[in-house]
């Protein structure tokens, strides 16, 4: 269950998760976040699985298990928090449902593509940059004489 060093996954062309540096971050790279690594995994478990329900079983094997590891229901729980809140603060909100005593989802309609890293770096550099702050075109005619 090693992590492909070429995957990468766009997001709801809002923001794109890179499992091999465990990071999440904005498409126009304005906020990264580096997630744990039992997160990353369950996330990328999550992501692979896009549509379809992940068990606990299946999120306490691809986090913990297959590294010899064990966890609490709690930590789980806590790892799935994790992974809410920085989805959010990338922009990316009501990603993953709870099924009751089942396990998560990434809801269906959430729009998932996967590339390799070189794809997602001509994304970096093709986001849009505004050519001047904001506030320029407002300051020029107060302050102009």
């Amino acid at each position: 269950m090693g992590i492909d060093a070429d995957k990468t996954f766009i997001i709801e062309e809002a923001a794109i998760f890179l499992p091999e540096q465990r990071m999440i971050t904005t498409l126009n790279k304005e906020k990264k976040l580096i997630l744990y690594n039992t997160a990353s995994r369950c996330l990328l478990t999550l992501i692979e699985n896009s549509g379809q329900l992940v068990t606990h079983q299946q999120l306490y094997h691809a986090g913990w298990e297959y590294h010899g590891r064990n966890a609490s229901p709690n930590t789980l729980y806590q790892t799935i928090s994790e992974i809410r809140k920085s989805l959010q603060q990338v922009g990316l909100e009501n990603i993953i449902t709870t099924q009751p005593r089942s396990g998560w989802i990434i809801n269906k309609n959430i729009t998932i593509v996967e590339t390799n890293e070189k794809d997602a770096a001509a994304l970096f550099t093709s986001a849009k940059k505004p050519t001047q702050p904001f506030w320029k075109g407002i300051t020029r005619k107060i302050f102009s004489r």
